[in-house]
């Protein structure tokens, strides 16, 4: 056969049966072997005439983990100065035309060393490196110089690696809290599982947890070759769209089981890697240094810049010492010594018995002390010690949220949320009420039902047992019944309704629970993610607050924003007939005649330029109608306001136009990310009467969708509702939409049937993504 016939002849099969295996079964590790073993055949095959060299397999490739559509990673090792440019020709060529991404190199032993010197990453790789073919004896010598540079500088590497999986942390965030996490580059995924399996190499006392420490390996290796598979490409992301079917493919129960293992595997990976701090250095002075601090507990002394227990000491642990030793290591900013992790872990039972003063006073000092409070609890839970200071904590342990609108587990929201409200801690009288209250706030989360209703419920259990007075008790339970109550109130119902003033001030109850309501309204904002805060959502959070603070002051429910203000009656004013448009920043003013679904035709054609209505606010007299709008612009670009206009003017001038230019850009938008069938919230429409038979207010909730709040309105104007305010809130994929409009005629739609036509309405409106 001609040479040429047959390389093309390897290349096609190599690259068929890659095809093939990469839509194959990826659920177990079989498949990944099969990879593995087609790319060694294709390599070896085209390396087999090459003289003189060795061939290896190195990072995934070289420990035989290659995903669906992993790269290769080759390294060639030669004897003499310079390469064999044979090796370009007879090895690379080849792997370039499979159009196979491929990572490779070619040095002599002298060139891989000095390499892995100057870069821990190399260094890495040839740990892994695995022998293909060629000069076994070449790849025998460089393998054994490897791996004593690494034993010899261990401390050094540990080290590094400590710095690397904190720069993946910040680039990519921890694998254990994410919705949709980085199975390779997150904090505890797979790179560092690889480095905390080498450094396990070089000492058998630390390798207590390799069992687990295996199959988190084998866990996570499926996940990531199951999320490529679905995306078709190397993203090595855990997309929430592909949740659920992934968990069906490894006998899971559903998406919140896969997330709960793979948050389980995170905390192993990332809580060992940081146990490892002390392998192969110098050991730490063993004298025994008595702790300078009072109400130090008793059997607890300093070694080696760690706290140690003696255990001679102890008559019997509870976990009212744990909480002081973590406290003591807060205070301090001594690590506790893994010896008395394990001690702990083995000899604590669950506090399930009334607290005394000095406890109480010990999980304030430990949840005040800012953001070291993340790595001390997480700690803590790598040990299972945060259910025995507070049982109930095992119900949100590792508990996924899977929707757009969090960024972490609920465990670790909770968590988030103590350290933003103790930054807050100077701003109210009760600090240590409001870090309490942050800590346990979505303790209900995961039972069914109402989480702030079940969280107050199971708040109350706990702050009877860790010692509040009965005030101080009644409100955290308060605050943790009530947290939504500013943030759901201030954007979805009308905040100027002075009976909406009094339902806000009689469930906060006091001045003081106000307060600290506010502080944990915007802390729980801050822990949850970008969407959870804006500055619109700020500004109508604190006029419901100055408001409800008023009628706690004098009894009476004023509210703080008259509409239509200064400038809009003045631009009423000066209405002739010609429409009329002023803009400032994401605020717009529309004056025009009045008619029937205006604001349908505004919000539509803002829609054309991609912006997102989050409020709106109509006013009509004697035929004239003025609309206020406020907007969020996609990644804060600029709003052409003149496009608006040609847009606007067009639709009112032919009502055919909007519709057909929607559909249009609605079709190009068909590629949109999808979002996993169980993450999604069903629509809902709820229409309740308002100020008598007329007003209505009409609250819809569902999937958000291009064009939504158009449909939706054009929807009410075709009832012939007039709308008079819109509050319009997007959270992750969802949206949270209410109106409160009038009815025409002097009977409104009161009657049952045409409320539920309208709802039918509204319903249709908001699944016609199409």
């Amino acid at each position: 056969m001609d040479p040429d016939n047959r390389l093309e002849g390897i290349v096609r099969t190599f690259t068929d049966k890659r095809k093939e295996l990469a839509q194959g079964k990826w659920s177990d590790l079989a498949t990944m072997e099969s990879m593995t073993n087609l790319s060694d055949w294709f390599i070896a095959t085209l390396a087999q005439d090459i003289p003189g060299i060795s061939v290896l397999a190195v990072g995934g490739y070289g420990r035989c983990e290659l995903g669906p559509y992993s790269d290769l990673d080759v390294l060639v090792v030669h004897e003499k100065k310079q390469a064999p440019e044979v090796v370009t020709r007879s090895l690379w060529y080849p792997i370039w035309d499979s159009k196979v991404s491929l990572d490779y190199s070619v040095r002599n032993i002298s060139e891989a060393m000095r390499a892995a010197a100057e870069d821990p990453r190399v260094l890495i790789g040839l740990l892994d490196a695995r022998f293909i073919c060629g000069n076994a004896d070449l790849a025998k010598e460089l393998s054994e110089k490897i791996f004593k540079r690494f034993r010899t500088r261990a401390a050094q590497y540990i080290g590094i690696f400590l710095e690397q999986a904190e720069e993946r942390r910040l680039a990519s965030g921890e694998l254990a809290f994410l919705l949709e996490p980085d199975l390779k580059e997150a904090r505890g995924g797979l790179r560092d599982l690889v480095n905390l399996t080498h450094l396990l190499t070089l000492e058998e006392s630390q390798q207590s947890g390799s069992g687990f420490l295996i199959h988190c390996n084998r866990f996570l290796l499926s996940s990531r070759n199951l999320a490529q598979r679905s995306a078709g490409k190397p993203d090595n992301r855990l997309l929430l769209q592909d949740q659920d079917s992934i968990a069906e493919i490894m006998g899971l129960s559903g998406g919140d089981e896969l997330m709960s293992k793979v948050s389980e595997a995170g905390r192993f990976v990332s809580r060992s890697l940081n146990e490892l701090r002390g392998v192969g250095g110098r050991r730490g002075s063993r004298r025994r240094i008595l702790l300078p601090y009072s109400d130090v507990p008793a059997g607890t002394y300093r070694q080696g810049g760690k706290i140690y227990l003696d255990e001679a000491l102890l008559d019997k642990p509870d976990a009212k010492l744990v909480l002081e030793v973590a406290a003591l290591s807060q205070t301090t900013g001594l690590l506790i010594a893994p010896e008395a992790m394990r001690y702990f872990a083995d000899k604590v039972e669950p506090w399930t018995s009334k607290w005394d003063a000095s406890a109480m006073g010990a999980l304030v000092a430990l949840l005040s002390g800012g953001h070291t409070l993340i790595g001390a609890t997480e700690r803590l839970d790598h040990y299972g010690l945060l259910e025995k200071i507070i049982p109930e904590w095992a119900r949100v342990r590792g508990l996924p949220q899977r929707n757009a609108y969090h960024t972490f587990t609920v465990d670790r929201h909770l968590v988030e949320t103590a350290v933003a409200a103790g930054g807050l801690r100077r701003h109210v009288k009760r600090p240590d009420l409001l870090v309490i209250a942050a800590l346990l706030h979505d303790i209900g989360k995961g039972q069914g039902g109402d989480h702030s209703r079940i969280g107050a419920e199971i708040t109350e259990g706990i702050v009877s047992r860790i010692g509040l007075c009965e005030y101080d008790a009644r409100v955290v339970v308060r605050l943790v019944r009530n947290h939504l109550l500013l943030a759901d109130t201030a954007t979805r119902r009308d905040i100027r309704d002075p009976a909406v003033i009094k339902m806000v001030a009689e469930a906060v109850g006091d001045q003081l629970s106000l307060d600290l309501l506010l502080a944990l309204t915007k802390a729980d904002a801050q822990a949850t993610g970008h969407l959870a805060w804006s500055d619109w959502k700020a500004e109508l959070v604190e006029q419901l607050y100055r408001s409800v603070s008023e009628y706690l002051e004098t009894g009476e429910a004023n509210f703080f924003d008259e509409f239509p203000d200064s400038l809009g009656l003045e631009l009423m004013a000066q209405f002739n007939g010609e429409l009329i448009i002023k803009s400032a920043g994401e605020e717009v003013w529309v004056i025009a005649s009045d008619q029937v679904g205006l604001l349908s035709k505004v919000t539509g054609a803002l829609s054309l330029l991609g912006l997102n209505v989050i409020r709106a606010e109509v006013y009509s007299e004697s035929g004239v109608a003025l609309e206020h709008l406020r907007v969020v612009a996609p990644q804060s670009r600029e709003i052409r306001w003149s496009r608006f206009r040609t847009e606007l003017v067009s639709a009112l001038s032919d009502d055919g136009y909007l519709e057909d230019k929607l559909n249009e850009k609605r079709r190009s938008l068909r590629n949109r990310r999808k979002v996993a069938e169980s993450a999604q919230i069903s629509p809902r429409v709820k229409v309740e009467s308002e100020m008598g038979s007329r007003h209505l207010m009409v609250e819809v909730c569902g999937p958000d969708s291009f064009g939504l709040i158009h449909r939706l309105t054009a929807t009410l104007a075709s009832f012939g509702m007039d709308i008079l305010r819109a509050n319009l809130v997007t959270i992750g994929d969802d949206v949270v939409d209410t109106f409160y409009a009038l009815g025409s005629g002097e009977r409104g739609l009161n009657l049952p049937s045409d409320l539920q036509l309208l709802e039918e309405g509204l319903i249709s409106a908001l699944v016609d993504a199409s």
